[in-house]
């Protein structure tokens, strides 16, 4: 597994407006859309300014949608609020799963994409999603369920009867879903195999709360946000069954909803 990202306690937002032609543009292709890496950030080194910060912009224009870029595949997509309370709103960000490259979208359209294929099993015969159970004696509780897309099927998967099942992503390599529930009184992460129950919780606080789960493409650990330590949203990971639980981020703004991307087909 890669070093844990660290804080980037020098980091300062340069706005490089009028001196944005010194630095250049770079434009993509062959993506079905072109796209600008537009540098907007820089920090100080014993080397002279270096780009921090670039922004990814889809090139304005009609036609069909964008195919999903191929340089995102491995990257690692969150939100975060890098002005800090809520100044700059919630954007959206890429990192290699080092650290390295921390880049802004600054369309939220592939960080979307992103999250909505996490629901999908890799070859999208199935899709869990949460939804209220109007039956089995738990009327008004989100449950989790899923599509089989080949028998046209829903099949409930949690029961549970006092907390609600929210954000689940499967596997890209089982038939297993991961997801958040309050049914012991606090957000943690849960995971279920199609067909069994009861479900397997994986994380335990005492007050603090664990977020939006996302498989690593060997589907061999998960990748959450949490607000433990510090009480400020940060990235963490864990094995798939729960083990080794550890900060992955420390960025010096918080950052949440992370999503390692594993396709571009859709």
């Amino acid at each position: 597994m890669s070093k844990l990202p660290s804080a980037r306690p020098e980091i300062r937002r340069v706005l490089l407006t009028g001196a944005l032609g010194n630095i250049g543009r770079r434009v993509i292709q062959g993506l079905g859309a072109d796209f600008e890496l537009v540098p907007t950030d820089i920090r100080c080194s014993e080397e002279g300014p270096e780009i921090l910060v670039a922004d990814l912009v889809a090139t304005p224009g009609p036609g069909p949608t964008a195919v999903f870029p191929q340089l995102l595949l491995g990257k690692i997509l969150f939100l975060g609020d890098i002005d800090g309370e809520g100044k700059g709103g919630t954007e959206a960000f890429m990192m290699n799963p080092d650290g390295s490259g921390l880049a802004r979208l600054t369309s939220m359209e592939f960080y979307n994409r992103a999250n909505e294929r996490e629901a999908y099993s890799a070859d999208q015969r199935f899709r869990a999603m949460s939804r209220k159970d109007r039956e089995n004696g738990t009327a008004g509780l989100n449950q989790i369920f899923y599509n089989d897309y080949f028998y046209s099927s829903l099949t409930q998967l949690t029961k549970f009867g006092a907390g609600t099942a929210w954000d689940p992503v499967w596997s890209p390599t089982s038939e297993t879903v991961a997801f958040v529930s309050n049914e012991s009184n606090n957000d943690e992460i849960f995971v279920i195999k199609k067909g069994e129950w009861p479900a397997q919780q994986l994380t335990r606080n005492d007050y603090e709360w664990d977020h939006h789960p996302s498989w690593t493409p060997d589907g061999t650990q998960i990748l959450f946000s949490s607000n433990r330590i510090s009480g400020q949203r940060q990235l963490w990971i864990m094995e798939a069954d729960g083990g080794n639980q550890r900060q992955f981020s420390n960025f010096p703004f918080e950052v949440w909803n992370p999503i390692w991307v594993k396709y571009a087909d859709r």
